[in-house]
């Protein structure tokens, strides 16, 4: 049977180890071992752990299939009895939390498969042989370096084959997360030096099976909050078995965009290189034909747009049987773009019982009500202030008259020499108009929205990345999920409607400790919008202004904070009075009249009217209509 749960406590009373074991299939047992059987115990666990590594062993090693290695509790084993195989009925006769009983014996091995198997044989009653797989062992081993550590035992446990690789030591301190060894090496290899608050906080969570509403501002590792964690649960149940039926899809990750599905996918795929767990990603704007392939060959994490996963699930080319994680990333955003009802739908496919993960920038009322229908006494992480905008990004502001603002954006990027900038528009037409209009002024630009194929989308930006395009022109489809690693400056065009909005834009820059620069070309119908980014982020944004681009004097003025503003009535009233005048009322002085215009209107005589023609006179100069129309002249 496979061990489900393990868990090893130091009991300072006693001083022993206090080991709980629960099987898949109800077995529980709680063991006692002592100071001198864990000395014994620890060079056979060392042994299994170097045939079974994964990075030693890449198939079953032969002579490790041999007579299992015994190890026997002088104590315990008179009173043990290990002539009966154990019988998993009485499991309920001495549940987890009863007084322990001593370890009598332990035997480890190998199956016929090669998997690392351990038999338990208590003092009293029968035992139990667990199988193991090599991830999950190397956690035994670990958990029992740290329950050892806690003691004041003179004892130092090592783990060969399991010292971090070059690099590794980089990633040294996610230990203390409690990751296992292949995670700890991906960790390493993408250069992660220490974990981020949100990820110290929500990985330990996530590992415990809780619920949770994790919220963190944008750029500080949500991702790998709980792709970290979904991986090391699924490890003791990976399979290098090609089987689809082995790969299962046990993880549903949501996602409101393409470009964020794409980024999360590549994460799962980027930390699980050491493990033998497959993971793909579902989206609209391309063929489905490869999709159904990679779902047909299994896969362990999916990661989706609702939309286009609801397509696959109308042509039933996906199986929700055994989802036991679903993680809603971005919700907020999902939310807004009315992805709600698609939401409802998937998550009445899927199991009851399972773990709920919902991660987000920002936690609107909206959010915190799907919470509650969703969510089962989650555990709430909000690692900074709701909406907070980026603490290492700076914010500028440039006042400048509507019909000029291309002209100001092109002053920008030629004066400054910018040479990676995201410029976000409110509509896609404009997007497109105004790439145009950069290319025109010599400047490389390219768009990217929604009426992009993916194709369009997918290559816009990795020009943008490999720095072949210096502008790349976005509507709010890029502001969730979209990462240009060290992306110095963003520059909104177009004040975003929500200031909301203005968070998750400035959110793409200012990432993974780097800092940087939010510019904003504000019109003066702007100022409304900018009044409500500045309540949201507590902060006035300075003020910048350049000659000839600016609207007029006194509209500049008020944007930049210069004119005189009316002092609050509480100083009003401070002020004395100022007592009325009792000098004589002076008449103001009457300006000489005009004789012509002040004289009144007098009637004079009619202008001559014009003499009237005689009735031959005017019969004569009729035309002759007539003639002209053919008819018989007279």
């Amino acid at each position: 049977m496979k061990l489900h749960q393990l868990k090893i406590e130091y009991d300072a009373e006693q001083d022993r180890l206090i080991m709980l074991v629960a099987s898949t299939e109800g077995v529980e047992l709680r063991l006692s071992l002592t100071r001198r059987f864990v000395k014994l115990l620890w060079p056979l666990l060392v042994k299994l752990a170097e045939e079974a590594s994964p990075r030693i062993r890449t198939q079953a090693n032969p002579e490790a299939r041999k007579a299992l290695l015994g190890l026997e509790h002088e104590v315990a084993v008179s009173k043990a009895d290990f002539s009966k195989p154990y019988d998993a009925s009485t499991a309920s006769e001495r549940p987890l939390g009863d007084a322990p009983l001593l370890l009598a014996r332990i035997q480890t091995g190998h199956d016929r498969n090669g998997q690392p198997v351990v038999a338990l044989h208590p003092a009293e009653g029968q035992g139990v042989t667990l199988s193991f797989d090599s991830v999950l062992l190397h956690s035994v081993c670990r958990l029992l370096q740290a329950a050892v550590k806690k003691s004041d035992w003179d004892m130092e446990l090592k783990l060969p084959g399991t010292e971090p690789q070059e690099g590794a030591e980089r990633g040294a301190i996610f230990a203390q997360l409690g990751l296992i060894p292949p995670l700890m090496q991906a960790v390493a290899d993408l250069g992660y030096e220490k974990p981020t608050p949100i990820q110290e906080q929500a990985i330990p969570v996530v590992l415990a099976g809780r619920d949770l509403m994790g919220g963190a501002q944008t750029g500080t590792g949500k991702t790998a909050a709980f792709a970290l964690p979904i991986l090391q649960r699924f490890a003791p149940q990976a399979s290098t078995s090609t089987s689809p039926a082995r790969h299962p899809v046990r993880a549903l990750v949501l996602t409101p965009t393409r470009e964020l599905a794409v980024q999360v996918y590549e994460s799962f795929r980027d930390y699980s290189k050491h493990l033998p767990l497959r993971s793909t990603v579902v989206y609209g704007g391309v063929d489905m034909n490869a999709q159904i392939n990679e779902l047909r060959r299994g896969v362990e994490v999916l990661v989706a747009t609702p939309g286009r996963l609801l397509d696959h699930v109308q042509n039933k080319t996906v199986m929700f049987n055994q989802v036991s994680v679903l993680v809603l990333d971005e919700a907020d955003r999902m939310l807004d773009m009315g992805f709600l009802p698609d939401i409802k739908r998937i998550i009445a496919l899927l199991p009851a019982q399972r773990q709920n993960l919902l991660f987000s920038a920002t936690f609107p009322d909206e959010i915190r009500n799907l919470a509650k229908s969703l969510l089962r006494q989650p555990a709430e992480i909000q690692v900074a202030a709701r909406n907070a905008a980026a603490e290492l990004v700076t914010h500028v502001l440039y006042p400048v008259a509507r019909e000029k603002k291309r002209e100001l954006l092109s002053y920008l990027i030629q004066t400054r020499g910018l040479k990676q900038v995201l410029v976000f528009c409110g509509t896609r037409i404009g997007a497109n108009r105004l790439a145009h209009q950069l290319r025109k002024d010599h400047i490389q630009a390219d768009a990217i929205h929604g009426d992009k194929t993916q194709a369009e989308r997918e290559a816009a930006l990795a020009d943008s990345k490999a720095g072949k395009t210096a502008v790349l022109v976005a509507t709010d489809v890029a502001s969730r999920g979209l990462d240009i690693e060290g992306l110095p400056q963003v520059i909104n065009f177009d004040v975003p409607r929500s200031s909301e909005d203005y968070v998750h834009r400035i959110g793409r820059t200012g990432r993974a400790g780097l800092p940087g620069e939010a510019i904003s070309l504000v019109a003066p119908e702007d100022q409304e919008g900018i009044t409500a980014i500045e309540k949201l982020i507590k902060k006035r944004i300075e003020r910048q202004f350049v000659p000839n681009f600016g609207p007029s004097a006194r509209t500049v003025a008020g944007m930049i904070g210069d004119e005189p503003r009316r002092k609050p009535l509480r100083e009003r009233e401070r002020e004395p009075r100022r007592e009325p005048s009792r000098e004589p009322r002076r008449e103001p002085e009457r300006k000489p009249q005009d004789p012509i215009f002040s004289k009144p209107y007098e009637p004079g005589t009619a202008p001559p009217q014009p003499k009237s023609e005689s009735p031959q006179q005017s019969k004569r100069r009729q035309p002759q209509v007539a003639a002209l129309l053919g008819g018989k002249k007279t």
